[in-house]
């Protein structure tokens, strides 16, 4: 269902299995060594800051995930959990794959295997 990218560890699939884009939803997850309020931090600082045509601030936050706006109401959901003594982030969005792609790739990803 899933295939990596490149040399980067993050994992693309589409919402609807192994058919690509029938409903445009696709989810990119790492496995990262960070613990989740700091996957949040920079979140905000990137999402803000690093790439300023795509850039989407704070909606909504709770425990474990962050909604941000972009420019014309574009919506980037990040979630991340637990997973053994790593935390598991998973993003999406309908238009800035490859912004999340980016910012998913700035996190310290754990050794592969440690899932």
């Amino acid at each position: 269902m899933g295939q990596y990218c490149s040399d980067l560890p993050v994992i693309f699939s589409h919402g609807n299995g192994d058919k690509l884009g029938d409903d445009g939803f696709m989810m990119q997850e790492i496995v990262t060594t960070l613990p989740g309020g700091e996957v949040l931090l920079r979140a905000k600082t990137f999402f803000a800051e690093r790439v300023p045509q795509y850039s989407a601030f704070l909606e909504k936050e709770g425990p474990g995930y962050a909604v941000f706006r972009g420019q014309g109401g574009e919506e980037i959901a990040v979630a991340w959990f637990e997973e053994g003594e790593n935390v598991k982030v998973r993003a999406s969005s309908m238009l800035h794959e490859q912004v999340i792609g980016r910012f998913l790739s700035t996190l310290p990803a754990a050794e592969a295997g440690a899932e």
